[in-house]
């Protein structure tokens, strides 16, 4: 019997956007990519690295996105390009070909994200905060959210929409296997 050939990425990833849309139901979801910062930085010799859930959800590294989940749709926010990244960042990727890659519905700029987001409401919008300092600062101020600016956002900061993103019976078994674990570390710890 033969195998079935490999789903392209951009199913896989649209797969994934519709299983996160589903558990969310009517409710629109932002993910943020996470900002890039300068190469040339002795204390940043590594290159870009998205957001995991971004990466999980479109599958491609594009600093400064957003990705919109509103039902059956997925649209991304992408920063305008300018001229001079090509010669910082490589070769840039137009519009048709991110369509295509991702999956998603629709690419649009970033400059148009406060518009969308003050349509439906800041409040209404399930979002999880970026690792990334400034990227989570914009998350706070766009989306309203009363997280603390010193430290990134723990679960208990978390807004009850966010924490439906978040899938907090997954992360709530998470967090009791952590905790069982550690205690039989110390417990061994002590025998030793």
């Amino acid at each position: 019997m033969l195998d079935a050939p490999p789903l392209p990425p951009s199913v896989v990833f649209d797969r994934r956007r519709k299983s996160v849309a589903a558990r969310l139901g009517t409710r629109s979801a932002l993910v943020f990519a996470g900002g890039q910062r300068g190469r040339n930085y002795p204390a940043n010799p590594y290159p870009y690295r998205c957001g995991s859930h971004f990466l999980y959800l479109v599958g491609a590294s594009l600093p400064d996105a957003v990705l919109w989940l509103s039902g059956e749709r997925a649209e991304l926010f992408l920063p305008p390009a300018d001229p001079s990244d090509a010669l910082w960042h490589g070769a840039l990727s137009d519009v048709s070909e991110i369509v295509k890659n991702t999956g998603v519905d629709r690419v649009r700029s970033t400059a148009e994200l406060p518009a969308a987001i003050a349509k439906v409401g800041a409040r209404t919008i399930a979002t999880l905060p970026s690792l990334d300092p400034h990227t989570c600062a914009r998350q706070r101020m766009l989306l309203e959210r009363a997280w603390p600016d010193d430290r990134t956002p723990g679960i208990a900061d978390l807004v009850a929409i966010d924490l439906d993103l978040a899938d907090p019976p997954s992360a709530g078994s998470h967090f009791k296997t952590l905790k069982h674990d550690r205690s039989d570390n110390r417990k061994g710890r002590r025998n030793q």
